[in-house]
């Protein structure tokens, strides 16, 4: 995931109220239809948080249906 894209998700992390429960699509909004690889996205995205590339949240829990990440503003 590029830097541009990191800061976007950052800046959108950032302007969450504290305790908000979210998935990567609610995240991204209106962007998520031009994300080709959807899979890809939200594997690479939870890899940033892991990293520490993204700050604010923490992985909430894996809902299985439909199979998706939840995170959570902290």
């Amino acid at each position: 995931m590029d830097a541009e894209k990191l800061q976007l998700i950052q800046e959108r992390i950032n302007s969450l109220p504290f305790g908000t429960t979210f998935d990567v699509k609610t995240l991204m909004g209106d962007d998520w239809a031009s994300i080709q690889h959807k899979q890809s996205f939200g594997r690479q995205f939870k890899q940033a948080l892991m990293q520490g590339k993204l700050k604010g949240l923490k992985h909430h829990e894996l809902n299985n249906s439909p199979r998706r990440d939840i995170y959570r503003k902290s």
